[in-house]
């Protein structure tokens, strides 16, 4: 699996099966032919660039650069057609498409974009794709190879997290097809991207959409951020092949059972959670749809495997909890599970658990950390200072980051462990960010003379996992020692949820990824924790409402969590380990304001 895509996006990129492969595979071949067999037909060239050349020449000089752009494009094509997508990549990366006549030319930008997303080059492929000159040539493709281009700029925007752009694509992808599976297969991808698509957005695009075809897709997503997957179908009318893109019915649940402790150390966060799972059912229960039976099993007083029995006997089909890490480890080292457990943690490793029955949930600052390097990669970063606290949150966020950034390519050239007590962070900062003797100095200054380098010149990012109050700090810390100019990618912890634009103003223009409920309109997020709360409890409350908007699904197993669910603390996703994924949008500080980024900026 390819590890260069942005967390939360599948890492495999294969010819999808809303196209056949076999097609795509004839259609290389036969350019493949037409390439080894053609002419040297060239493409036009500005006469202001050749007329010093005589004719003869550069004629001779045309053919020859045709002619290698066509062997080059041959090759790359056969390699892409035989699956060596990395050898093809390489071949794309040597030929000038100036040198290629037009049909060929339209070859070439398909197999380069697709080997690009194959090979998780978004970036690559973003630039193909969406030049002027590249759009052009697109628009103009007619059969399999306009639907070849229409998929690939579906799958790009989707990635890019550009609904409107990806939907557009599809859209009239599938109004071009005529086999029911084929269309079937895209709108299953009209659905997928429609649900990794925050509300705010939703709402935006369902208030103006570009194409009257979408209004009722957006209508039908909306619909089912706010009610149970069986009612959403019948809440958004206009969509009339929607029924098979909702999620499939699952049996309605009777009784849950919540396993968390009532005194201790975890009973503070054990009570905020079933604060949030509570008011999720009470919610549920206004708006017309009956919640199960819940019952409290006290975690603190008895033996965790002793009350998970008692809760199956009593006639639970699904239990939720524990909290405490020394019990989740029991609990899943129990054996075979009768009733499915969602616990609200999540053990260290990341391995499978071996234990069907078993699911993780919780705010894992690891996935976060991942995600700051799929995107900080995806920018283009590769070379990063990280500042984070000498915690145990802290040390944990740095090694994922510093794994996952180093199997992209990038590296973490200094590390910081820095005391959470900590008011000024100049004396720590200055000796990281001193020039090195390699950095070459810059030009010379307007007097004559050369100006010294005022900071190190091998880093091109920060990355940063810190509360507000450090991040006032670090943010002007780093200004004044003139690395203001590095983006700085933090995770969720930099934003408390509550608009302070006075006192944020010192944050700059951090990006974050964010928990979608820090980003919503207060008047519109339902349930929604007391203002009065900490950050980290109004975090833990939406952690509860989570818990019991997965609940159905995963009381019928694996199979019930069929599509993502869009929650409170980011789109939730069941990996083949057990685990449920968070994938957040991304925000960037504006004057003091938290602000979701639009698909077309960096760090999202």
């Amino acid at each position: 699996m390819s590890p260069r895509l942005p967390i939360g996006v599948a890492t495999t990129y294969r010819v999808p099966a809303i196209i056949p492969r076999s097609p795509l595979v004839q259609l290389l071949g036969i350019i493949t032919l037409i390439l080894t067999l053609a002419g040297c037909s060239t493409s036009p060239r500005t006469p202001a660039a050749t007329d010093r050349v005589p004719a003869a020449e550069r004629g001779t000089a045309e053919t020859a650069a045709t002619a290698r752009a066509r062997e080059l494009l041959a090759a790359a094509l056969s390699e892409q057609e035989a699956g060596n997508t990395t050898q093809a990549l390489q071949l794309y990366s040597r030929i000038d498409p100036d040198a290629l006549p037009k049909a060929p030319r339209g070859a070439y930008l398909l197999g380069y974009a697709d080997a690009a997303l194959q090979e998780g080059e978004i970036l690559l492929a973003r630039d193909l794709l969406t030049a002027p000159a590249a759009s052009a040539l697109g628009k103009a493709l007619a059969g399999d190879r306009r639907q070849h281009w229409l998929r690939l700029r579906g799958e790009l925007f989707g990635l890019l997290g550009d609904t409107a752009e990806s939907l557009s694509a599809y859209t009239a992808l599938a109004a071009e097809l005529t086999d029911t599976d084929a269309r079937t297969g895209v709108e299953q991808r009209i659905w997928t991207v429609l649900q990794q698509t925050p509300t705010s957005t939703l709402r935006k695009l369902a208030a103006e959409p570009a194409d009257p075809r979408l209004h009722s897709w957006y209508q039908l997503a909306l619909a089912g951020r706010q009610t149970e997957p069986a009612t959403a179908v019948g809440a958004a009318p206009g969509v009339e092949r929607a029924r098979i893109l909702a999620p499939e019915e699952v049996q309605a649940l009777n009784r849950v059972a919540l396993l968390l402790p009532e005194s201790g150390s975890y009973a503070t966060a054990a009570g905020i959670l079933r604060d949030g799972f509570l008011a999720a059912a009470f919610a549920a229960r206004t708006g017309g749809v009956q919640p199960p039976d819940i019952r409290f099993y006290d975690t603190a007083s008895d033996d965790v495997l002793t009350l998970y029995q008692r809760a199956v006997d009593e006639g639970a089909q699904l239990v939720i909890g524990p909290i405490e890490p020394e019990l989740l480890r029991r609990i899943r080292d129990r054996g075979p599970l009768p009733v499915p457990v969602l616990a609200l943690n999540y053990l260290e490793s990341d391995t499978a658990t071996g234990n069907p029955g078993f699911y993780q949930f919780g705010l894992s600052v690891a996935d976060e950390a991942k995600a700051v390097a799929h995107t900080a990669w995806r920018d283009g970063r590769r070379s990063a200072l990280a500042l984070v606290p000498d915690t145990g949150w802290g040390r944990r966020a740095l090694r994922t980051f510093t794994d996952t950034f180093r199997e992209l390519g990038g590296e973490v050239k200094e590390a910081v462990h820095y005391d959470m007590a900590l008011k000024d962070f100049t004396p720590v900062l200055r000796p990281l960010l001193a020039p090195r003797p390699a950095d070459t100095a810059p030009p010379a200054s307007a007097d004559g003379g050369t100006e010294p380098p005022r900071r190190r010149a091998d880093l091109d990012m920060v990355f940063l996992v810190a509360y507000p109050t450090q991040g006032r700090q670090i943010q002007p810390t780093l200004e004044f020692l003139y690395a203001g100019d590095l983006p700085i990618y933090a995770t969720s912890a930099i934003y408390s949820g509550t608009p302070d634009p006075a006192r944020d103003r010192d944050l700059g223009d951090i990006r974050f990824n964010a928990s979608p409920w820090t980003l919503a309109d207060p008047e519109q997020l339902s349930p929604r924790p007391d203002d009065r709360l900490p950050p980290a409890h109004r975090q833990l409350f939406a952690l509860g409402v989570d818990s019991y908007l997965l609940h159905a699904q995963l009381a019928d197993g694996l199979s019930g969590l069929t599509q993502p669910v869009y929650g409170q603390t980011g789109l939730l996703m069941l990996d083949g380990s057990g685990r449920v994924q968070r994938l957040q949008p991304w925000a960037r500080f504006r004057n003091g304001r938290a602000t979701p980024l639009s698909p077309a900026e960096p760090g999202t």
